[in-house]
């Protein structure tokens, strides 16, 4: 049996470093505080460091232009699935209510669950970070002295572009 090329070759054992690069940008002196762009970030410097290693380390002819799109659909199967496992680590709710009770030394009341995870401010709390992201996204906007939400042209689209997926996917009844 032969071995793939190179740049093949390279791209899988980059996708398996990317646990490690996740690791070392999550501590000091690289950290990156913010969960999406250390995500971003590990898969940008495993890209670079394997187009290097690709262009550094090839035969003296080079390799087919092919060896590197099949390396970049490596790369881009590796990111996707990567990042539902991220995501849910990250910013799964009920995974991380989960290890909120697990945290709690026994029983918790619905309440103090709540109350747990989300802060003094419960709900409330994770209702205005959700708007700051609908904000971010620009999907809805303040109205009234930010006492009110605005759905946007933009957001529109995506709620209804949502909605049609979703009845499309059976995810919601």
């Amino acid at each position: 049996m032969e071995a793939p090329p190179l740049p093949i070759l390279w791209a899988l054992v980059a996708c398996l470093l990317v646990p490690f690069v996740l690791l070392a940008l999550s501590r000091v002196p690289f950290r990156i505080p913010q969960l999406g762009r250390r995500f971003a970030g590990a898969w940008l410097l495993v890209l670079l460091c394997w187009l290097s290693a690709s262009l550094a380390l090839g035969p003296p002819g080079g390799f087919r232009w092919e060896d590197y799109v099949a390396g970049l659909m490596i790369f881009g199967a590796a990111v996707l699935c990567s990042f539902m496992l991220w995501s849910v680590l990250c910013w799964g709710v009920t995974l991380n209510m989960l290890l909120t009770l697990t945290n709690r030394n026994g029983a918790a009341s619905m309440h103090d669950w709540i109350v747990d995870y989300l802060g003094a401010h419960g709900l409330e709390r994770l209702a205005i970070d959700r708007v700051k992201v609908l904000f971010a996204l620009r999907l809805a906007v303040p109205q009234s002295g930010q006492q009110a939400l605005c759905l946007t042209r933009f957001g529109a689209l995506v709620a209804r572009f949502a909605g049609f997926a979703s009845r499309a996917l059976a995810i919601r009844a």
